[in-house]
């Protein structure tokens, strides 16, 4: 056995939404149920999803057990936390691979927060949303009212995403310093938003060259674009791609989520861990 154990760390496309075919009334049930996770996930709908989930396949691949620390429509800050919460669970045998989220899902430390569930300080669940002019409108208008109107201005006039990808950049090197100081096992891939070095200003403000990129399956791409190619019903729903015009919100489904974990097996095969 290579691993004992994999633990995979990220958002919903690593907590398995999308994999078991379920009807509107279904899923509603299973989010309204009272027991909940340690992570104040519906229990009910974690079991339902997270055997379907690519970290559940890759482990049978690897005939291991498998632990999954991921929130549905969470950010990489706390994708990051997740990791520092589940160290102590990691020993020499263990494969932690964390899968990152959207940038734009990240907190604007300049303006201020409420209370500590207050999401406002977030910009989108996306890039979709960003440039989508009626989502982009629900989430400007969003937010506490004495500093909504600066928010507005922030989003529309100051804004550079250069920011949020510096935001992101330090937390993924974290937990690269972290994984690789305590010489666990790792490797991190990307959902379906990627960084990418754009200008010389950027590179020297983001520190793109810190990120160790022998454990980062294609670090400039994303596991939506290996799969959005493919003329399969392999997208929540059982429907092909081009069956469904806006893509925020689309989750692979069981066959989506398997081919994931066998891009993710052959990087992991072919860098021996």
């Amino acid at each position: 056995m290579k691993f004992k154990k994999i633990i995979g760390i990220g958002d919903s496309w690593t907590f398995g939404e999308g994999s078991s075919l379920l009807s509107k009334e279904e899923k509603k049930l299973l989010l309204n149920a009272k027991e909940q996770t340690d992570d104040n996930v519906s229990k009910p709908y974690y079991d339902r999803c997270t055997p379907g989930s690519w970290v559940a396949q890759l482990a049978e691949m690897y005939g291991c057990d498998y632990d999954i620390k991921a929130v549905p429509g969470c950010s990489n800050e706390t994708i990051m936390l997740q990791l520092v919460n589940v160290l102590n669970k990691c020993t020499e045998d263990t494969l932690v691979v964390m899968m990152w989220s959207s940038k734009y899902r990240d907190r604007l430390f300049c303006l201020p927060q409420q209370n500590k569930d207050d999401t406002g300080r977030w910009l989108f669940k996306s890039e979709d949303m960003l440039l989508d002019n009626e989502m982009h409108g629900l989430f400007t208008d969003d937010g506490h009212p004495v500093w909504r109107d600066f928010k507005k201005k922030f989003i529309t006039e100051m804004f550079s995403d250069v920011i949020l990808d510096y935001y992101t950049m330090c937390f993924k090197i974290y937990c690269q310093f972290l994984l690789e100081d305590k010489n666990i096992k790792y490797i991190m891939c990307n959902a379906f938003e990627a960084q990418k070095p754009k200008t010389d200003y950027e590179n020297k403000i983001v520190p793109y060259d810190v990120l160790n990129k022998k454990y980062y399956y294609k670090p400039e791409s994303t596991m939506f674009d290996e799969l959005k190619n493919s003329t399969e019903k392999i997208w929540e729903g059982d429907i092909a791609f081009n069956e469904r015009e806006y893509k925020n919100g689309l989750h692979p489904n069981y066959k989506g989520y398997k081919i994931i974990a066998e891009k993710l097996k052959e990087f992991i095969d072919d860098i021996r861990i």
